[in-house]
């Protein structure tokens, strides 16, 4: 019999939050008709379970978000937890070992300052720079990074971990996470290099269907630290601060809607390396990151999800790529040409038929990645803090083509449920909704992977959370992104339509469009049906206690809105959005009336947030949301 133990967090991750551990373990290899009985955790703070010794036993069936006896509650601490489980045949052995480390618990504990230069949106990338020496025997490190912008942080010359744009999208004056990660095998005896590329990302690129800069600051900015314990018991603590060094180099340029260009002619090669002469490089700029808001990361990162051959087709002008799957990522594009030839790949998600490139989905994302080649021979071309949604690319220059990769990057790369039929479209169908959620979990759960828009559209969201939760283990990344609906929902007051809300940052469109963005019905009914699809889905009442009171806003907020009538008055809503035969500019006027979906969308949400409180919440809130609830039904039943 073999236990496999895990926790309510991502698998392969390091400096959670503090508080509660909640175990899960999964059995196989039991002899046919044994259940479990009962289970004995135990927690420890070393590997042998000798040190702060912890054991709960208890007669029970539980296997699923089972709190471990020790409750981390400093900063940097490293736990170990394991499980045994008694059956029909008696105590099996031991599981795995799961080991438990959480990060900074307070923003303060990041000593440096944040570091950036002068640059503006779209200019070139920002490179930063320090040297340390390690003269003894290192016994571990760490590396804790945050930003405003993303950034990759290099170690004498290598990446740190493998995050990809980090930190993610959140309302970033308001909730910011830092990043943790094992360095202690990227440092070497001696001179040692700690370097970061830093872009505009979502902090201050184009964003949204409005291609608007600067959404949440005109400055991008680098706050971490590289703490160090030497074997003989000290430590040393390598900060952001103003001894720093920035230039910039090869990134010319880095937009998640246009894409990245590249002149390796200006490369700064070694720039993160030690022995780098950095004696021309400017002094760093000080700027601010509100250490207060500062959070230990505990959703999945965007990684890379898989790499995907592409079939190369010469056409007259061009080489078209094809990845038969349409991915959310880059092109990895090998080449053998000159210093200084020009390569262009541009990025569809169709072909026209004359096997052109449809781009006019894209509307103004260039979805196009540029570089000018540094040297003469063979070489890969792969882009920097951009992803694109594509299945084919075209591309063109002097250089030739010998293979291409698409790399498609996700938030959600643990699998939870697989299918599998004897019917190939049955199968191609499943496939497409597992790519579909994939291609839209890049940080946040967006609306497409592809165009100027790839917003966390609260509607999208709703509707495919529970099949998410089927097909992946998506209860840290729910959490996650619903922490950031009750930030922004109490700063705009109302659930927006889109989370993180971006669209309350920018101008509204051209009057007599009618667009209202928070507290629209089915879109900001994620509120209420997100959580309790994480509830039905894995069987933690977490992810609704975190959000009991964004529900119970949410609820009052609609009920002032009717104004003292029956019924949420006629407005502007979605409603059953892109219906066919809606006006191609009013995509919103559907044949069902929108005050009905409105209504009936409360009343859903109202009973939501009764079944909610009967779970986690109060009898005085239960009573009130379900007698609320069923006076709806029955008034939306008898009007409409």
């Amino acid at each position: 019999m073999k236990i496999q133990l895990r926790s309510q967090y991502p698998a392969k991750q390091i400096g959670f939050p503090g508080g509660a551990i909640e175990l899960s373990w999964q059995v196989s290899g039991a002899n046919p008709g044994e259940t479990q009985t009962a289970y004995e955790i135990q927690s420890a703070l070393d590997e042998s379970f000798t040190v702060g010794l912890l054991t709960d036993q208890a007669k029970s069936g539980q296997s699923q978000f089972v709190k471990a006896p020790h409750l981390p509650k400093n900063s940097r601490e490293i736990s170990y937890h394991r499980v045994r489980i008694e059956t029909q045949s008696g105590w099996s052995e031991w599981s795995n070992t799961h080991v438990h480390e959480t990060g900074l618990l307070t923003g303060s504990e990041l000593i440096g300052d944040a570091i950036g230069d002068k640059s503006a949106a779209t200019d070139p990338a920002t490179l930063l720079r320090t040297t340390f020496t390690i003269a003894k025997p290192v016994a571990k490190a760490r590396l804790y990074a945050t930003a405003h912008g993303t950034f990759d942080v290099m170690i004498n010359g290598a990446k740190a971990g493998n995050h990809i744009l980090a930190p993610g999208w959140t309302p970033y004056q308001h909730r910011l996470l830092v990043e943790t990660h094992d360095v202690t095998h990227y440092l070497i005896d001696g001179e040692n290099a700690f370097g970061v590329l830093l872009t505009d990302g979502w902090y201050r690129g184009k964003m949204s269907f409005f291609n608007m800069l600067n959404n949440y600051g005109e400055h991008t900015s680098f706050l971490g630290q590289i703490e160090i314990e030497y074997e003989d018991g000290t430590t040393e603590t390598i900060a952001t601060d103003s001894n720093w060094k920035t230039a910039t180099g090869g990134v010319r340029f880095a937009s998640i809607y246009d894409g990245t260009t590249m002149d390796m002619t200006m490369a700064q090669v070694a720039w993160c390396k030690p022995g780098f002469d950095a004696s021309e490089w400017s002094a760093v700029t000080l700027r601010e990151i509100n250490k207060s808001i500062l959070e230990p990361l505990s959703a999945p990162p965007v990684r890379v999800k898989a790499e995907l051959p592409m079939t190369l087709r010469q056409e007259s002008d061009r080489v078209n790529l094809d990845g038969t799957q349409n991915i959310s990522g880059w092109v990895r594009l090998t080449v053998d040409g000159k210093r200084g030839d020009k390569v262009v790949v541009r990025h569809a998600e169709i072909l026209l038929p004359d096997k052109t490139l449809h781009t006019a989905p894209l509307r103004a994302a260039k979805a196009t990645d540029t570089y000018i080649l540094g040297k003469d021979g063979v070489q890969d071309l792969e882009p920097k803090h951009t992803f694109h949604g594509f299945q084919f690319a075209e591309v063109t220059g002097p250089a030739k083509f010998i293979s291409a990769v698409g790399v498609a990057i996700s938030s959600a790369n643990e699998r939870r449920g697989t299918f599998t039929s004897s019917d190939s479209r049955l199968n191609r169908l499943h496939q497409n909704v597992v790519w579909s959620i994939a291609d839209n979990m890049v940080s946040v759960p967006t609306d497409c992977p592809q165009r100027d828009e790839r917003l966390g559209w609260t509607g999208d969201a709703q509707a495919i959370a529970m099949t998410s939760n089927t097909l992946y283990k998506l209860d840290s990344f729910w959490r996650n992104w619903l922490t950031d609906l009750w930030v922004d929902q109490k700063r705009v007051g109302g659930v927006g339509a889109v989370v993180p809300d971006i669209l309350s940052k920018q101008p509204s469109p051209a009057e007599g469009a009618g667009w209202v963005i928070t507290d629209r019905a089915g879109w900001a009914d994620a509120a209420t049906i997100v959580p309790m699809a994480a509830y039905e889905s894995y069987g933690s009442s977490a992810t609704l206690r975190q959000q009991v009171e964004s529900i119970r806003a949410y609820v009052e907020s609609l009920s002032a809105h009717r104004k003292g009538e029956k019924f949420l008055p006629e407005e502007f809503q979605f409603g059953d959005w892109c219906d066919p035969d809606a006006p191609v500019d009013q995509p919103w006027l559907s044949k069902v009336k929108a005050q009905f979906v409105a209504n009936a969308f409360f009343a859903n949400t109202v009973q939501l947030a009764a079944d909610t409180e009967a779970l986690v919440g109060d009898v005085a809130h239960h009573k009130k949301f379900s007698d609320l609830a069923a006076t709806l039904k029955k008034d939306i039943w008898e009007h409409f």
